[in-house]
């Protein structure tokens, strides 16, 4: 039992819980998931070489290409991961379930700013090459998860997050990260930089209802429906074959440079306007 000491008249009561314990918690917690990771991806690694291409398939959120944005990604980003036939690992019943396990394990026992932490420690050693880290950002991605950072442009800095950006955009990373974003529904800030897509607002606008905060810069394959995604059902528009999404009505804060769009892609000047409309208390940094 620790004892307190009295001097000049001043009782000082030692700390129970310092930086250190919380934080050699926390890199505990982070060591025993990829671990976990590693013998997953293994497993999942074997039945992928099994199954055939037709089994990929993620059941709420699939990759698709629009129509609408047939422009390319940014030429510095690895297309060796764009052009495989193989069916991915991320893609197998054994990856999605025991994610699906470890996920719903550490929603119930840790909160939410722990999740937070371990996330961002994740993202900081981000590559989809070490053993055991894609299996770490997809169980990091859960309801309790409140601040989510999937890239940042300063991450382009080092050959190693630029891998982890060129797996991101590919086939098997956008599926990925569509699936991650279906679970996060209690954020409330999000940045996606260079790497977001309408798919990806699409998702979001379903899922993060009570996002505040959205940092979509550099992000090229974002166009006009990505961002009246993020607006909803808009009043008196027509309603077509597809469910209008949800909206994030609680959004204040949305980073976005739409003159980093290819010339026949730019934004319409009218949707700025149209957004501000319908977020009176945003702010719109371009």
């Amino acid at each position: 039992m620790p004892e307190y000491s009295e001097s000049d008249g001043e009782t000082t009561i030692p700390n129970l819980f310092p930086n250190k314990l919380l934080d050699g918690c926390l890199t505990k917690v982070q060591e025993m998931v990829r671990e976990t990771g590693k013998r997953v991806e293994e497993k999942s690694e074997k039945e992928a070489r099994n199954c055939s291409e037709s089994d990929e398939s993620y059941p709420d959120y699939g990759y698709s290409q629009s129509p609408l944005s047939s422009h390319s990604w940014p030429s510095w980003m690895d297309e060796s991961y764009k052009s495989s036939s193989t069916l991915h690992l991320t893609c197998t019943d054994t990856f999605k379930d025991a994610t699906k396990i470890c996920r719903e394990f550490l929603s119930y026992f840790l909160a939410g700013p722990v999740l937070d932490s371990l996330s961002e420690s994740a993202r900081q050693v981000a590559n989809p090459v070490n053993p055991g880290h894609l299996f770490c950002f997809s169980v990091f991605c859960g309801d309790r998860l409140g601040r989510l950072i999937v890239h940042l442009h300063a991450d382009l800095i080092s050959s190693r997050n630029k891998s982890w950006a060129s797996f991101l955009t590919s086939k098997a990373g956008t599926k990925l990260t569509l699936s991650c974003l279906s679970q996060c529904n209690g954020l409330n800030s999000l940045y996606i930089q260079h790497i977001a897509t309408n798919d990806m607002l699409h998702v979001i606008s379903n899922t993060c209802q009570r996002l505040t905060i959205l940092d979509i810069s550099y992000s090229s394959k974002v166009t006009d429906i990505g961002l009246v995604h993020l607006c909803g059902m808009l009043s008196g528009a027509a309603r077509g074959i597809d469910k209008a999404p949800i909206g994030c009505k609680y959004l204040r804060e949305l980073y976005f440079n739409p003159q980093n769009q290819p010339l026949s892609e730019q934004i319409m000047p009218q949707v700025i306007p149209a957004f501000c409309a319908i977020f009176p208390c945003s702010k719109l940094w371009t």
